[in-house]
């Protein structure tokens, strides 16, 4: 029974490279107006530069509405000053108007299009606002103007994890890595990415990660799902007890938890988590697949009925949808809670109405090795003994190398 992992939790952190306030001279200049009693052309200039000068101030201060209140009216004065709208738009950001910041920093863009901090900021801004696909392209245009710095490498890599494109992400969280060695969230980006590839490589850079002073219930989490790729169980639950102790509300370290005493054959420890999940985060159809597995496993059969029968009768009924809220994830599969009903129904005796319940789970999974052996077996303890060596020479076809089958044949002589 594969157990199904939620994804990894990553972080996006706060962006605040600064803009230096040794700006530029505004490269918009006025003409020069003949009457002495009106300011020249440079002393126009010299003002223009000390008020963006003391905009970038209070934007690095972090005072951002006295940034807007500065930089509103200078941004109408400099119509055609990039830089002045891009701490603009810096400034809206500080004080939550993300709308004015988007205006901001595109207009800054329209202004001046190679200037790769507009980008890198817009990138960032619309990563935040679940604007993925057009933040990515936002980020290469950003590195594609020479935009080389670590963050920008690893908030890439971040909306390339978001959109699915793992291999990607992490090759710019390797190069946010090698710029920067000393930043621990680089290193974890890293190990994140590897998991999936290289579980052992990916332990190594969470070592790292950990030695610059990674922490918290992320980066335990994190760790935790590399350690259990490789098979390091007992490490692992470790440190997922250690996210769950930094954050108890953090219902998907919670999970992994469960999921991980389950894998290891732990039944009554994980059930007594899957149990306590139900009662602190409500009705959820893996916490209920998952508690009836681990109930069936130490033949507690009642306990395995009441826990998942209804709602998969609800599930395959129709009365409740995939899109309904207490089917948090898919798998576990109908497929899933129907093969352990009908091994529930056996354990109890009933083998006709175990029959129709696994003989069900084969029609919506029919290539799975586990539903077509039980079938197998639910067959032959009905008499039905052709029929049940069908079912194991068909796991033989899917899995050649599959003992369960081959023990059921050879018991009975093929």
């Amino acid at each position: 029974m594969a157990l199904a992992d939620r994804p990894s939790l990553l972080y996006i952190p706060a962006v605040r490279k600064r803009i230096g306030i040794g700006i530029l001279s505004c490269t918009l200049f006025l003409a020069g107006c003949a009457s002495s009693g009106k300011p020249s052309a440079q002393e126009r200039a010299d003002q223009l530069n000390e008020e963006k000068t003391r905009g970038a101030e209070l934007v690095a201060n972090g005072e951002y509405q006295a940034a807007v209140d500065v930089l509103t009216p200078l941004s109408k004065t400099a119509s055609g000053d990039a830089q002045v709208l891009l701490l603009l738009g810096e400034a809206h950001e500080g004080t939550g108007a993300t709308a004015d910041a988007i205006r901001s920093y595109e207009q800054a863009i329209r202004l001046s299009y190679g200037m790769s901090q507009s980008h890198l900021r817009l990138a960032t801004l619309l990563m935040r606002e679940e604007k993925i696909g057009r933040a990515l392209t936002e980020f290469q245009l950003a590195i594609q103007y020479g935009e080389h710095s670590a963050l920008a490498h690893f908030n890439y890599g971040l909306a390339l994890h978001r959109m699915g494109r793992g291999t990607e992400a992490l090759e710019e969280w390797k190069r946010a890595r090698d710029i920067d060695r000393d930043d621990a969230r680089f290193a974890e980006a890293v190990g994140i990415g590897l998991t999936a590839h290289d579980p052992q490589e990916a332990i190594e850079a969470f070592r790292d990660a950990e030695s610059l002073g990674a922490s918290g219930a992320v980066f335990a989490n994190n760790f935790g799902l590399a350690l259990q790729a490789t098979g390091a169980f007992n490490e692992a639950e470790r440190w997922f007890r250690l996210a769950v102790e930094e954050d108890p509300a953090g219902e998907s370290y919670r999970f992994n938890l469960a999921a991980l005493l389950t894998r290891r054959g732990d039944y009554d420890v994980a059930a007594a988590e899957w149990e306590d999940m139900l009662r602190a985060f409500g009705e959820h159809w893996s916490y209920r697949v998952y508690l009836a597995r681990c109930r069936i496993e130490k033949r507690r059969f009642d306990e395995a009925l009441a826990a998942v029968e209804k709602i998969a009768v609800d599930f395959d009924s129709g009365a409740i949808r995939r899109s309904d809220e207490v089917i948090d994830r898919l798998p576990p599969g109908l497929d899933e809670a129907l093969e352990i009903i009908a091994l529930a129904w056996r354990g109890k005796g009933s083998d006709a109405r175990a029959l129709g319940l696994i003989r069900r789970a084969v029609e919506l999974a029919p290539e799975s090795a586990s539903h077509l052996n039980n079938y197998g077996v639910i067959l032959a303890e009905n008499g039905m003994l052709d029929e049940a060596k069908a079912q194991w020479r068909k796991v033989l076809e899917i899995d050649p190398e599959n003992a369960t089958a081959r023990e059921n044949l050879s018991a009975f002589r093929r």
